[in-house]
C-alpha cells in the first residue's frame, strides 16, 4: 500500500511540475499591446507572440508567431475564433500559432453609431482572411472568415452594419485610409 501512495505522489508531483513550467513557458513570452481609440471608447489588441516568424517551407510562412490575441473593448475580453496550427518557425522550433492574426484596427463612424473594424490575416494567398466588426459595448456584430473558396464562418450581414448605424458602405469595403497597421516583432 505504501508504494502505490508513493507512486501516486510522484506521479501528481510530476503532472504539477509539468503544468507550472508549462504555465511559466507561456507566461515568459512578450506581450503587444496596440491600442485604438474609437468614440471614447478604448480599444486594446494584446497579443503574445515571439520574436520569430513561420518559416518559409510552412503553408502559413510569414505570420508571426503568435500563440494568443485578445481584443479589449472598455475592458471588455474578446477573443476571434481562430484555431491553432503547428509550425515551423524560422529559428527552427515547432510552435502551435494561431491561424489569423490580426493586422489591422480601425473605428468606422456612422451617423448613428460607430464600430470598431478588426481585420486579420493567414499568412497566404490561399488561407483564410478574418473581418469583423465590433459595437463599442464590446459585441462582434458582424464578421466573415473566408478565402476566395470557401466561407468559415460569419455573422450578419453589411446591410445590417449600414441600416443599424449609418455607415457608408465605402468605408465598410475599403477601410485601408484610416485603419491602424499591426505590426509584429520579426517581420
Amino acid at each position: 500500500m505504501n508504494f502505490d501512495k508513493k507512486y501516486f505522489v510522484g506521479l501528481a508531483a510530476f503532472f504539477c511540475a509539468s503544468a507550472i513550467a508549462a504555465s511559466a513557458q507561456n507566461s515568459s513570452l512578450p506581450e503587444k499591446i496596440d491600442i485604438l481609440e474609437c468614440d471614447g471608447s478604448k480599444v486594446e489588441l494584446v497579443s503574445t507572440c515571439q520574436n520569430d516568424t513561420v518559416a518559409k517551407s510552412e503553408d502559413h510562412s510569414g505570420l508571426p508567431v503568435c500563440t494568443d490575441q485578445i481584443i479589449k473593448i472598455n475592458g471588455q475580453e474578446n477573443r476571434r475564433k481562430i484555431e491553432k496550427i503547428s509550425q515551423l518557425t524560422s529559428s527552427g522550433s515547432t510552435v502551435k500559432i494561431l491561424s489569423n492574426v490580426v493586422v489591422s484596427m480601425a473605428c468606422v463612424k456612422g451617423s448613428k453609431g460607430s464600430l470598431i473594424s478588426i481585420g486579420g490575416y493567414g499568412g497566404c494567398g490561399a488561407c483564410p482572411e478574418w473581418h469583423g466588426y465590433y459595437s463599442l459595448d464590446g459585441k462582434l456584430v458582424n464578421y466573415v472568415y473566408s478565402n476566395s473558396f470557401r466561407s468559415f464562418g460569419s455573422l450578419g450581414t453589411r446591410d445590417d452594419l449600414i441600416n443599424k448605424y449609418g455607415v457608408n458602405k465605402r468605408d465598410l469595403v475599403d477601410e485601408s485610409s484610416f485603419a491602424k497597421k499591426i505590426t509584429y516583432p520579426g517581420i
